[in-house]
């Protein structure tokens, strides 16, 4: 499980063993043989889990732990076998494709939640800095912080240094992210003044920064308070987005810490950035980033008035 670890993000790393496990329960239970892979016996914990998920993203996901498992052992299954196939397609009938997508953090948001925030409290006045340095930058949440304190890795996430400010604004120096998981290529994204008080990610960072001042190598977002450093963590942004979302009157549910991330690639999009800068700020190495420019209705409604207007022009 070494390996798997230094290879996928810790997020991903969690749901493998959990599936593993999962997969080797269910084997010993049923008195199934394990090593070496039988293909009629995996397809039985696949029709298993078709009955226990909600999802065919789960199913696959668990269909890729198997692989993975028996890869560390040096066995390949076929995934070729016709009960395979067969089992996929009665998946596809009875399980969802995809799960609800969570929409962006539009900037309306963040202007609200800022007006309510207290810059008084360091755990406010950290979240709301991590938000606008996260959704300028298109962070994604490992990024933005760490899973736990005992699980901050300088050398992976986000540290005070990594945010360097210049006469420009700031630089968010990233050296790890879900598709740089050997920290390979460095990546540096520039956020500029915005010369608006309401949204001025640079300029709150700045004041973040004099007001919890930490160690250089401390994580970001981090902060003292009466001698102890706070870190926030994955569950304490998500937690703390939803409170603030519910605060200004917004449903919380529908919305999670990666709405971050699709907020910003959303409004870069529509101010008009040419796609591949958006791809290259974002360190997307796929085109999985087009999942995330999401059009107003008045985009939308657009491509219907250009139509209207090439056929006005053919008919002249």
């Amino acid at each position: 499980m070494n390996l798997v670890a230094g290879a996928y993000a810790p997020g991903t790393v969690k749901n493998i063993r959990s599936n593993m496990r999962m997969f080797v329960a269910f084997m010993i239970r049923n008195n199934f043989q394990l090593f070496p892979p039988v293909v009629n016996y995996i397809a039985e914990f696949y029709s298993f889990i078709i009955n226990k998920v909600k999802a065919m993203g789960t199913l696959q996901n668990h269909q890729s732990s198997v692989n993975t498992f028996y890869k560390l052992y040096g066995f390949t299954v076929d995934t070729s076998a016709i009960i395979f196939k067969l089992l996929n397609m009665a998946a596809k009938k009875r399980l969802t494709t995809v799960p609800a997508e969570k929409p962006p953090l539009e900037i309306g948001h963040i202007l609200a939640m800022g007006d309510i925030i207290d810059y008084s409290d360091p755990s406010q006045f950290a979240f709301f800095t991590a938000v606008s340095i996260g959704f300028m930058a298109t962070l994604r949440r490992s990024n933005i912080c760490p899973p736990s304190a005992a699980e901050y890795d300088p050398a992976k996430h986000l540290n005070r240094q990594d945010v360097v400010c210049n006469s420009d604004g700031v630089i968010v120096v990233l050296r790890w992210s879900k598709t740089n998981q050997a920290g390979q290529q460095l990546f540096k994204i520039p956020i500029a003044f915005s010369q608006d008080s309401r949204f001025d990610p640079p300029s709150l960072f700045r004041q973040f920064d004099t007001a919890c001042p930490v160690a250089p190598s401390d994580p970001c977002f981090s902060f003292y308070q009466h001698g102890t450093l706070f870190v926030m963590t994955h569950q304490d942004l998500s937690r703390m987005l939803s409170q603030f979302l519910t605060a200004i009157g917004v449903h919380a549910a529908a919305y999670s810490s990666h709405s971050i991330r699709k907020g910003g690639a959303a409004i870069i999009h529509r101010s008009g950035i040419r796609t591949e800068l958006l791809k290259q700020h974002g360190t997307w190495r796929s085109d999985a980033y087009q999942a995330y420019l999401h059009h107003s209705y008045r985009d939308k409604l657009s491509v219907s008035q250009s139509v209207y207007q090439h056929i006005r022009a053919l008919n002249q």
